[in-house]
């Protein structure tokens, strides 16, 4: 237990206070809250719809699922590891497992051990260092003429073809 200071009661007893360690701070990568909030006009508005009939009631889990999707789809990141949320279910990988991110157009996948491979829902890769720094993980960057290198080249002791 480390102290982190004393501090002294009115009755002159001096207290070891002790320090709590703060928690690394988690980031909370999410969709826009419109997405939500779209889902749920479109609950609204088919209410007078399925309520006119019995059958047409299912038409109300379309509007809902889209409003629960837009709510909790997503990323957590911390020092742990990253938490990938879906409409469903959620995964959370160490970072011990991730070997790297890619960018897919405006999305972000990561690499896992295992050539494995997860979108991550609601990261650009605008989002990536901030992501890393969450995750108190160290940022280096490959550019396309590094990666054509690295590809290109051949071990020394590799016959020539």
């Amino acid at each position: 237990m480390t102290l982190g200071y004393d501090r002294t009661l009115p009755n002159g007893t001096i207290v070891a206070v002790p320090k709590t360690p703060r928690k690394a701070p988690r980031i909370r990568f999410r969709h826009n809250i419109a997405v939500a909030v779209a889902g749920l006009c479109g609950v609204v508005a088919a209410i007078p719809l399925a309520g006119a009939r019995v059958y047409l009631l299912p038409i109300l889990l379309i509007p809902s699922l889209i409003m629960v999707w837009g709510w909790r789809a997503g990323v957590d990141v911390d020092a742990d590891g990253l938490t990938v949320r879906a409409l469903l279910g959620s995964r959370t990988f160490p970072w011990r497992d991730v070997t790297g991110f890619a960018a897919e157009g405006r999305r972000v996948v990561m690499l896992l051990d295992g050539d494995r491979a997860v979108r991550l829902p609601a990261v650009s890769a605008d989002d990536v260092p901030a992501m890393l720094k969450a995750g108190g993980q160290a940022l280096s960057v490959l550019d396309s003429e590094d990666r054509l290198e690295a590809e290109d080249s051949e071990p020394p002791d590799a016959p020539s073809r």
